[in-house]
């Protein structure tokens, strides 16, 4: 298992890992100066290995709750395994991964399951599938060796499962953050997509609830991350 582990742990990931710790501290700082000692509630999207989320959990034992979601059964088995051999059976901070889409992920459905889910996220995390379908060809084998193709490609331009997201934020957040912060979502995505998620958040079905507060470069240089920020 520990191979599996960190194999999925490339620098891009860390540096993800780092951004939206930086912000889970702030978080944290902010509860506990107003007399608050709940656990900041995180959601990892598209967990894969679990790699982001059990690294959240792992530096912040006693101050977090790890969701997480994935659309296949062996990601999210994988996830569950890579938490119990980091963190240790006994460990209460990351929860069993659910098997289900950002777009299925909601209380809002027809089935009658109004109330399946307790949302109320503090921080979003995810590195989606975000591979624009005509660059697919083009990734090398250290790439395509420890991936399926629906953990990679994104659609055709890259952002299907970002959408997703987008329209999810505002259910998935909480409604009654306290002072001092709003909840937050980071993502790893493609180069080109910064500039498209800032326009994405400005559409009107957006702008109310979601700002586009930055996108970051990663170490060689590129466009790689970008944060938003949930207003509700």
């Amino acid at each position: 298992m520990l191979s599996n582990w960190r194999s999925q742990k490339r620098p891009e990931t860390e540096e993800l890992v780092e951004y939206a710790a930086s912000d889970i501290k702030r978080m944290i700082q902010s509860l506990r100066a107003q007399g608050n000692d709940r656990r900041l509630r995180i959601l990892d999207v598209g967990c894969g290995s679990g790699a982001i989320g059990i690294a959240l959990a792992n530096k912040f034992p006693n101050d977090v709750e790890v969701f997480a979601i994935d659309v296949a059964q062996a990601a999210v088995d994988l996830s569950l395994e890579n938490a119990e051999f980091v963190l240790g059976e006994e460990q209460s901070q990351y929860q069993e991964p659910v098997l289900c889409s950002a777009a299925d992920y909601t209380n809002g459905g027809s089935d009658g399951m109004e109330n399946k889910y307790d949302f109320q996220y503090d921080l979003i995390v995810s590195n989606p599938p975000y591979i624009p379908s005509k660059d697919m060809e083009t990734l090398t084998n250290d790439v395509v060796d420890f991936e399926d193709h629906g953990a990679l490609c994104g659609g055709v331009d890259g952002l299907d499962v970002v959408r997703e997201i987008l329209q999810r934020l505002p259910e998935w957040c909480r409604c009654n953050s306290p002072r001092g912060f709003n909840p937050v979502c980071w993502m790893e995505v493609d180069t080109s997509h910064p500039v498209l998620i800032e326009k994405c958040a400005e559409e009107p079905e957006h702008q109310k609830h979601i700002d586009f507060i930055e996108g970051l470069r990663d170490f060689s240089g590129l466009n790689r991350f970008v944060k938003l920020e949930v207003t509700l």
